[in-house]
């Protein structure tokens, strides 16, 4: 589980501070906004828009199955099942054909949005996966692990084409840049790591 993380002797006295100037007032980040919808689905874990805005994506650790949710009228349209495990993180490709889900179970799978077949599972992390995202140009997917690595493989072939180690814990978060040259990746040691993938893009 995510360790929970002190804060610095500084940081505390300047909360403490605030807290005392704002007590009895409404401060910054009190007003209530109410949401405009509300969805139960369990325990979720990760959720993303499709870029066209058309649908949503939600995984849960309660299952193992990838909810796909119209916008339009906030129904769950597809299920896509395989993972023996939660699901922990969601992605959809750029051109929004593409499903990318990573689980517990140590995998990811792609799959088909329009149809909702696994178009293929991607094994090779030894713990659970934390978190997946495609580069922009769609041709790469990076996923984090529990087992402290990166993996960056071939969305065409489901070849794996790197793998990054340096962290000390576990990756709970992976970006790339715009230009996909570069790759943060998120730990529970402490640190984000900034990778250089730029060699990648002529492949």
């Amino acid at each position: 589980m995510r360790g929970a993380k002190l804060l610095g002797i500084g940081a505390a006295i300047a909360i403490l501070l605030l807290a005392a100037g704002n007590f009895g007032k409404v401060g910054l980040g009190q007003e209530q906004i109410p949401p405009v919808r509300t969805l139960g689905f369990g325990a979720v874990e990760s959720v993303v828009f499709s870029r066209d805005g058309r649908y949503l994506a939600m995984g849960t650790t309660g299952g193992s199955s990838v909810q796909l949710i119209d916008t339009s009228s906030w129904q769950v349209i597809r299920t896509f099942e395989g993972h023996t495990l939660g699901v922990t993180s969601v992605a959809f490709s750029p051109d929004g054909k593409l499903l990318a889900s990573g689980s517990l179970d140590n995998t990811i799978k792609l799959w088909e949005v329009a149809t909702g077949r696994e178009v293929r599972t991607l094994k090779g992390h030894t713990w659970g996966v934390t978190s997946v995202a495609f580069s922009p140009d769609g041709r790469l997917l990076a996923s984090g692990s529990a087992d402290g690595t990166i993996k960056l493989w071939d969305v065409a072939t489901g070849q794996e084409v790197r793998t990054l180690k340096g962290h000390a814990l576990s990756v709970y978060s992976v970006a790339f840049s715009p230009d996909g040259r570069l790759l943060a990746s998120g730990s529970d040691d402490n640190t984000i790591k900034l990778w250089d993938i730029s060699d990648l893009l002529g492949r």
